[in-house]
């Protein structure tokens, strides 16, 4: 990461503390001064020093700096830890109203907190979840996902109490903090139950934990965008009133506690049933601009795409064109946005275009991102090439992937007419142009590598189950290098002056990416 030094301007443009406008501080800070435990113990060398064991209760904290935040020493840093565990001793129970994490992301491969977990304990034996501080301390003000940025999680929704506050943060590869606060609540919650099941140690539900609070957190930051439209709209505009009592019960909705099968859950937008309707409450305004009813949209294939993206100007109306070499495998896209109050099934089908010509298509997939950037990157490559079925919920706009693979037709200019139908809706039609004019070589003279050490079981490589599959699908794109640990190396190997090893022996294991 670089520490260059941040210039007047850009302190005020990005180096600036954030936290919800309407956060009022609930109590005394009755973590000040206490001690704590942090495991791992901090070790990120631009800001490590001895007092990293005092900074994160000593009431001081940053709203703005000169350098970037960690290399300042005021700051505790970590790099690689995960879980981070910080456990602090308030010295006896108290009931506790609400607690802060002051930190810094943005820049230098610094990404912000995707959980802060909090638990209470009276007796460090049975400890209670009370909620996730990277939730809850972001639901009206967000900080800003890129450019350097220091941001106040803060929370006064709690009603617990306790003598350890445990904060389990999952920020990776770096997290950084110089400020904890912990506010005091009301005597009389001493007398109350903590009304949650107890955990004798707090790891165990980390990762259960960090699902459910990063769904809740995806659907947070998508209703708080469609709102941020929404509100935008003329006061008058009916439609608009009408979609604000909505937007505030999906709020208390998605605030209630719920979870998520570990073993079921897939990380596809919508998410679940709350997910999609956050998404149709986008439709009220598509519709104030006047998009009535379905039609196709085109941006460049590379460029970033939401599910709430909106085209720049009006529908499509140029051909799509695809100029590529016999042989050779390229794409194009078209989007199709869905302005209705009810989701869409759309069956896709190409006409005019010759067999030799290789059309296939493919469902691109909506994800989320550790950074809390939704991506539309994924392609869920489609049982029968030449249709598609594809859901497009309301409010949303969905992209689908044309490909051409490896045609077999002479040079020359073909045209064929995408179309997608759905019941009750009109026909929607979009022109493709395709030209051949060479022909692409049996075997490139360009190496292209992308396979992530898949020597030996393949470790690094998530979802081992299609990892046969990935390898021929790359080799099929003419990806033919392979990355490989040291491991599949020989040892003490010596080479003839021709470059061929001349002590080979059976080397370990390792997957032909030939």
């Amino acid at each position: 990461m670089s520490s260059n030094l941040c210039n007047i301007l850009l302190i005020f443009a990005f180096s600036f503390s954030l936290f919800a406008a309407d956060f009022i501080v609930p109590g005394k800070n009755i973590a000040l001064r206490k001690s704590y435990t942090m495991l791992p113990p901090p070790n990120y060398a631009l800001c490590k020093d001895e007092a990293d064991a005092v900074q994160l209760t000593d009431g001081e904290s940053k709203s703005s700096c000169k350098n970037q935040f960690w290399v300042e020493k005021s700051s505790v840093g970590w790099s690689k830890g995960l879980p981070i565990i910080i456990t602090i001793d308030l010295e006896r129970e108290e009931p506790i109203s609400g607690i802060s994490w002051n930190g810094a992301a943005g820049s230098g491969g610094v990404t912000w907190p995707m959980g802060l977990q909090v638990y209470v304990s009276s007796d460090q034996q049975n400890w209670y979840f009370v909620g996730d501080l990277a939730d809850l301390g972001s639901r009206k003000t967000r900080p800003e996902p890129v450019g350097h940025s220091i941001f106040k999680y803060a929370t006064d929704g709690l009603r617990t109490k306790g003598r350890w506050v445990q904060i389990l943060v999952n920020q990776t590869p770096y997290a950084f903090c110089d400020e904890i606060e912990v506010f005091r609540g009301e005597d009389a919650w001493l007398q109350e139950p903590h009304g949650k099941t107890a955990v004798a140690d707090p790891q165990q539900d980390f990762w259960q934990n960090n699902l459910n609070n990063g769904l809740r957190m995806r659907l947070f930051a998508d209703l708080m965008q469609v709102e941020e439209r929404i509100l935008s709209l003329p006061k008058n505009y009916a439609p608009r009133n009408a979609a604000l009592p909505k937007i505030a019960l999906l709020k208390e909705e998605i605030a209630q506690d719920f979870s998520v099968d570990l073993d079921s859950f897939q990380a596809v937008f919508p998410l679940n049933r709350l997910h999609e309707r956050v998404f149709a409450l986008n439709a009220v305004f598509l519709q104030a601009n006047r998009y009535s009813k379905p039609f196709f949209w085109h941006n460049n294939r590379w460029d970033p795409l939401t599910m709430l993206s909106m085209p720049e100007g009006s529908a499509l109306s140029a051909p799509l064109q695809v100029d590529m070499m016999r042989n050779e495998q390229r794409s194009e896209v078209i989007n199709l946005c869905n302005p209705g109050n009810d989701s869409l099934e759309y069956e896709f089908s190409c006409s005019g275009l010759p067999e030799e010509a290789g059309l296939q298509f493919n469902e691109v997939l909506a994800t989320d991102t550790k950074q809390g950037e939704s991506i539309s990157a994924a392609l869920k490559l489609s049982d029968n090439p030449k249709q598609l079925k594809l859901r497009v919920p309301a409010g949303t706009s969905r992209q689908v992937w044309i490909s051409f693979r490896k045609p077999s037709l002479p040079n020359g200019k073909y045209s064929g007419k995408v179309s997608a139908r759905a019941p009750g809706q009109e026909e929607l039609e979009a022109e493709i142009n395709l030209r051949i004019y060479a022909e692409f070589p049996q075997q490139a003279s360009l190496h292209v590598g992308g396979w992530d050490y898949v020597n030996g079981n393949g470790r690094y490589v998530h979802g081992m189950s299609n990892l046969q599959d990935n390898l021929a699908l790359m080799r099929d794109i003419y990806t033919d290098s392979a990355w490989a640990t040291s491991s599949v190396m020989p040892q003490g190997a010596k080479f003839a002056e021709d470059g061929s090893l001349m002590n080979a022996f059976e080397p370990r294991p390792v997957i032909d990416a030939r």
